[in-house]
């Protein structure tokens, strides 16, 4: 890595992956690897922090794909993975809920409401890859949560609404993806974020640098708040009205991920 000095700016970039670094029907993901390399050789320094609800197993297997090797904050903020090397790597997350403790709180929803969720725990990795168009083994490291719980509802918004009121005064809430909902602990994406950046900052990471955040999904939005520039990557299978109403300054991609998120990356390298 380049001594900062020789850097005009540095930059974080927190990104979902589903939908928006990655398709949303096939996850294919274009042209990143060069992506990456380019941004490598850049004269600005620029650190690319996947954001997802994938699992440690799913993210950890895709860095070693496209070039990555961390950190990374996985199951929503549910954990946060240290980096193969360089700043981030000995960073050690003593703050992860447990999925057996987000089990438990479900198992002690009212029978009818417990009964109108059907999670990935309780699924087969078939049925898992029919909903998810996953492969076999993509599916089984989907399937293998250390800190959330994923589920689909019968009928979503009665239920929903008793739920929210369930988790109420507890340290759980639910958070809306591209296609399933998550039932986590109160670390969302964001706050996993602000505790990354913060602990870089002890660390040494210089001080003058942009946050800049990526996603299509509700999941997303506590993050894309967070970011000094954010941008909102086209899906036309999940509603992002609201993600655009509340971040009126973001960018919004013409097109859909992959190529959407390339779009917005150099609109915001572009952008003062």
């Amino acid at each position: 890595m380049r001594p900062i000095w020789e850097m005009s700016r540095s930059v974080i970039i927190f990104t979902d992956l589903d939908g928006t670094l990655l398709s949303h029907t096939d996850y294919s993901y274009g042209d990143l690897k060069q992506i990456l390399r380019d941004l490598k050789a850049d004269k600005d320094q620029y650190i690319v922090i996947p954001c997802t609800s994938k699992t440690e197993l799913e993210v950890v297997e895709f860095g070693k794909k496209i070039g990555l090797n961390g950190p990374y904050i996985v199951e929503n903020g549910g954990k946060i993975i240290p980096a193969d090397t360089g700043l981030f790597a000995t960073f050690r997350d003593q703050s992860a809920v447990t999925v057996w403790q987000i089990r438990e709180l479900l198992d002690s929803f009212p029978s009818r409401i417990r009964k109108s969720l059907r999670c990935f725990h309780e699924m087969s990795v078939t049925e898992i890859a029919r909903l998810t168009g996953l492969g076999d083994i993509d599916a089984a490291n989907a399937k293998n949560r250390k800190h959330s719980v994923v589920f689909v509802l019968g009928k979503e918004d009665d239920v929903l609404v008793e739920i929210e009121d369930l988790l109420k005064n507890t340290n759980y809430k639910i958070t809306k993806g591209g296609r399933f909902f998550h039932l986590i602990g109160k670390r969302d994406k964001a706050k996993a974020a602000q505790q990354l950046i913060q602990w870089g900052l002890d660390k040494g990471l210089h001080s003058k640098f942009e946050v800049w955040a990526f996603g299509d999904a509700p999941n997303d939005l506590s993050l894309l708040k967070l970011a000094d520039k954010s941008a909102i990557i086209k899906n036309c299978e999940v509603s992002q009205q609201e993600l655009i109403s509340l971040l009126p300054f973001a960018y919004i991609s013409k097109k859909r991920a992959p190529e959407g998120w390339h779009e917005s990356l150099e609109v915001l390298k572009s952008s003062v």
